[in-house]
């Protein structure tokens, strides 16, 4: 028996606004928030490099990732009136508020434990492509129906005679819910083929489903959305947290950022311990304290060495009014054990140069003049209240004290953090002390109480300076860096740190012009490049807008204060340091973005190389992804070790998927001019269903980092950025250096 028909084309009427609903949380996971703002939802994604169906013997190691909420302009634009149809997030909308789990499609089908015939890779401009569940359908499906067959059936004749009209947005009377359940059957291509249509969210419409049959063999019922008219634009609170899907458009779109990471080879110290300068005409920088190789010598002080170095690169470039933050992010602290770290907590501000300590010097005694026991403050006095326990008392009073003398640092006008451990003592020894000469008030303060009472104020009082120290040190802000959510807090502002990679180990004496008369090996002359202890230098910038051209400014700034304050050693083949530039966004990249990119990228890569030094082409940490990619391995290699280790990452949807996918990505190619190998790359990039499988194919599949460096994970939109992964495209071809002209 033939199914009966749904719901019929009718006159609607507008349905009253629904009431905002926001959730109270806004990293809730909410599945009727996808499409426009509000997509927050999570799941385990693995990190290690290995997707879940690779046969590894490494486990995946999973964590938690959250959506960035998108802030694409065509996507967030309310419904076209004049449009003969609702757009596909019309139609999102809708079946969310009609009962329906509506999912963005973010992880392949064995992780949602749906076969690939649910699958649909229907790419827009908006990677709108969804994957459709009924609620509850497989429990119910069968048993609606052969039971309320009838009953939908009058209903839904019951509903065009009383002209009780239900808005494409969930609006409507009791038999909505009846209608649904009855009258949706299982999806077919021909409804995803409706749903999914390339619409972007203003204009464009979806057409009316190809008929098929049900189960039971009978004609499934679809959705006739041509004949409706869009519903008018819903009216929602915004929150700053979480716009509401469907909500107004940003007031701006977001920016597309750069960063760029400068590495270098810095000369710090002559190699012999009181040997003369190599080049005494020179009044850039070098070390007379710390001459003499320390990684040779096995000295003990190896962190104040890191440090040194490090600040003075800081230093350098702070003095071209560059913003940048000191931290202690070295190799020194990374097995510091925590009570270490805090025995040591300003060692990273730490120098063995003679001006460095001359100048923290200078500052101290100034505040020791203005602050110390010799100048004209008094602390409060220190009473002792009976109501109030030992211990009480001696915290409380701690506490007080250090409260005025940060007062009285404001009211003098000198910072706390050029405070010195001495001037912390000398005001306890002067005045925490017991006898008409101190401020300790009261018969019940002894000796006891007033040693406590001292060891608790240097104790707090150092603490508060640290807390200052550190803040004026390490939480300097760019003013021209731009926020992405979810940036690490390192990004706004430049580092200076080292990069071990760097090094002269590769560099020999064939690679230097000696100048006439040179004899190699004798005694006098030069051998470089031992003449020097080299340090591998790398200073970053903080994450700055591509529009902005103030930003290139300050990068030249720093690569000019650094050439003229350092001894920096030229480009060269056998050093490898190198340039890397980071593009991102603050809404973060489409899948359908980065697809296209990949495609574009293997076909410029080999000019784009040319471009370079040979050596990048060939070197460790810049090589080709055309070749040393894992897709380029696992289709390619002619090592059979590496072309099964990387099979795990090629795409897996099964042949009706690649099939999709080609027949989306047939008419935006040109295939016919393609040779063979980069066909079968490029159908394979546009096969892949997510950002984090498409990242992991473009990964390193042998002995080399890629010069394209794909540092990204998501779905159909990247991730926010997170300790692990800045969610950029980080291009490594370019060789090292601070030539302003060559940056720019």
């Amino acid at each position: 028996m033939a199914k009966q028909p749904g719901p019929q084309p009718r006159t609607p009427t507008p349905p009253p606004p629904p009431s905002p609903q926001l959730s109270p949380d806004p990293w809730d996971d909410d599945d009727r928030s996808i499409g426009g703002y509000g997509a927050w939802h999570s799941y385990e994604e693995p990190f290690n490099g290995y997707p879940h169906e690779t046969t590894s013997p490494y486990p995946p190691y999973s964590f938690t990732e959250s959506w960035r909420a998108p802030h694409v302009k065509a996507r967030d634009q309310p419904p076209d009136p004049t449009a003969s149809g609702p757009s596909a997030l019309d139609m999102e909308d809708w079946y969310a508020t009609n009962g329906w789990t509506v999912h963005s499609f973010d992880v392949r089908a064995s992780d949602m434990g749906v076969s690939n015939s649910d699958v649909f890779p229907v790419e827009t401009a908006l990677e709108l492509e969804v994957e459709i569940l009924k609620k509850e359908a497989v429990r119910k499906r069968k048993a609606k129906r052969r039971q309320a067959r009838a009953k939908a059936a009058a209903a839904a004749a019951a509903k065009v005679q009383t002209g009780n009209q239900a808005s494409l947005r969930g609006g409507g009377g009791d038999d909505d819910d009846n209608w649904d359940d009855d009258y949706t059957g299982p999806l077919s291509n021909a409804m995803v083929d409706v749903l999914m249509t390339p619409v972007r969210r203003a204009g464009g419409s979806i057409g009316s489903a190809t008929p098929s049959t049900d189960g039971d063999g009978n004609p499934a019922q679809h959705l006739h959305t041509r004949d409706n008219p869009p519903p008018p634009p819903r009216t929602a609170a915004t929150s700053a947290a979480r716009p509401p899907s469907g909500g107004p458009p940003p007031a701006q779109e977001g920016k597309f950022t750069f960063g760029v990471e400068l590495e270098f080879l810095l000369a710090t110290q002559t190699r012999t311990a009181g040997g003369p300068d190599p080049h005494p005409g020179e009044d850039r920088w070098l070390s007379a304290a710390q001459a003499g190789d320390p990684w040779l010598t096995g000295r003990a002080d190896q962190s104040l060495y890191e440090y040194t170095v490090r600040n003075r690169m800081a230093d350098a470039m702070r003095r071209g009014g560059v913003v940048v933050n000191k931290t202690r992010d070295g190799p020194a602290e990374v097995f510091a054990s925590p009570a270490a770290q805090a025995a040591r907590r300003l060692d990273f501000l730490d120098s063995t140069e003679p001006d460095v300590i001359a100048e923290r010097a200078r500052r101290a005694a100034a505040n020791d003049l203005a602050v110390g026991p010799a100048s004209a403050w008094v602390p409060p006095p220190c009473h002792w209240n009976p109501a109030r326990d030992r211990d009480a008392n001696i915290v409380g009073n701690a506490r007080a004290l250090v409260a005025a003398f940060e007062a009285h640092h404001a009211a003098a006008g000198v910072p706390m953090r050029d405070t010195a451990q001495n001037t912390v003592d000398g005001l306890a020894t002067r005045w925490l002390v017991l006898g008409p000469s101190g401020r300790l008030q009261g018969p019940e303060w002894d000796a006891l109480a007033a040693s406590d009472l001292r060891f608790h104020w240097r104790r707090r009082a150092m603490d508060r300076i640290v807390v200052e120290t550190e803040a004026w040190e390490s939480r300097r802000r760019d003013p021209r860096h731009v926020e992405v959510a979810g940036m690490l807090d390192k990004y706004r502002a430049w580092q200076a740190t080292q990069d071990v990679s760097v090094t002269e180990n590769g560099a020999r004496l064939s690679h230097y012009q000696m100048p006439p008369g040179y004899v190699a090996g004798a005694a006098g002359y030069p051998d470089p490049p031992y003449t020097y202890v080299w340090w591998g230098g790398e200073v970053i910038s903080p994450v700055y807008a591509v529009e902005d051209s103030e930003a290139y400014d300050t990068v030249q700034t720093a690569a000019r204060q650094l050439r003229e304050e350092l001894r920096i050693h030229k480009p060269l083949s056998a050093i490898g340091s190198g340039l890397h530039l980071h593009l991102g966004h603050q809404d973060g990249f489409s899948l359908l973005q980065l697809k296209r990119l990949a495609t574009l990228w293997h076909a410029i890569e080999e000019p784009m190389y040319s471009l370079h030094r040979v050596e990048r082409e060939q070197g460790t940490y810049s090589g080709p992804m055309r070749s040393g990619s894992r897709l380029a391995m696992a289709l390619f290699s002619s090592n059979t070790m590496f072309r099964n280790a990387n099979r795990g990452y090629l795409p897996n949807g099964g042949e009706d998927l690649a099939e999709q996918y080609d027949r989306y990505m047939a008419p935006k190619l040109p295939l016919d001019l393609m040779d063979p190998n980069t066909k079968e790359f490029v159908k394979n990039v546009w096969r892949y269903p997510t950002v984090t499988n498409l990242a992991e194919a473009m990964g390193s599949g042998g002995l080399t980092t890629m010069g394209l460096r794909f540092n990204l994970s998501g779905g159909k939109r990247t991730y926010r950025p997170n300790w692990l992964l800045k969610q950029t495209l980080e291009f490594r071809h370019m060789q090292g250096t601070l030539d302003a002209e060559h940056i720019q």
